[in-house]
């Protein structure tokens, strides 16, 4: 059977576009755009948003030194078969690929209910609501999930795998999220300060449940695709 290259061209391309905009942005993030709220203990890390951009940027790296390699790697005679860092790009495509589809989701959902609970207006002469460092932050990126998964031909590792490592992300950000608020007082999202503790909690499992269920949609979406296209490959091969 036919099979599409895990490396090829376009997954160097799309990878190494994604480095250069999330440098881009990072550069400008850290030259333009400084919060008051980055004062606090944390930093910009008080924020998921934050984390998912860093995750992104981490992850296009990755993915572009790792295309490099097996597109420049003469000996690599089969570029189908797996290896070790190609395993790790696949691996933490689940990580980014999913926190960076959940974050725009959540922002822009409580934005509609409550613009000023996740966007006060003493950040709006910093940080325009509309402006595009903050689209960069909480647009951009689910769109680039999307480009990327149906581009790159992601070996998404077991189920019970990418479930441990979501699992591992969420529990890791919500312990610092809860840390950050007791030694700050309040929590990084003003929204979250409004919430009475059953609200907290529900919010929390919702926002969990939600990202699980964007990583099964991704990766079937993804794994339908490349099923397609692989079947497409054969019948052309056998016409």
């Amino acid at each position: 059977m036919t099979k599409h290259s895990f490396v090829t061209t376009k997954s160097l391309f799309i990878h190494l576009i994604g480095f250069v905009w999330c440098s881009f942005g990072t550069y400008n993030g850290h030259v333009y755009y400084s919060m008051p709220s980055y004062q606090n203990y944390g930093g910009r890390f008080q924020f998921l948003t934050m984390w998912a951009s860093y995750l992104l940027y981490l992850g296009t790296a990755i993915g572009t030194l790792v295309d490099s390699i097996h597109l420049k790697n003469k000996n690599n005679e089969n570029k189908h078969l797996k290896s070790p860092l190609l395993l790790i790009r696949d691996d933490f495509s689940v990580v980014w690929g999913t926190l960076n589809c959940l974050v725009p989701i959540l922002y822009w959902s409580v934005a509609y209910f409550d613009r000023e609970g996740i966007h006060p207006k003493e950040l709006q002469h910093l940080l325009p609501f509309n402006g595009w460092y903050n689209h960069y932050l909480h647009t951009i990126p689910a769109f680039y999930v999307l480009l990327a998964i149906t581009n790159v031909n992601y070996a998404h590792p077991p189920l019970r795998r990418a479930i441990v490592y979501i699992i591992t992300l969420f529990l890791t950000y919500l312990c610092w999220l809860i840390w950050l608020a007791n030694l700050n007082g309040v929590y990084a999202y003003p929204f979250l300060n409004a919430l009475s503790k059953e609200g907290f909690a529900v919010f929390i499992i919702c926002s969990c449940l939600v990202g699980f269920l964007l990583y099964i949609v991704l990766k079937s979406v993804s794994a339908m695709l490349w099923k397609t296209c692989e079947s497409e490959a054969l019948r052309s091969k056998l016409k």
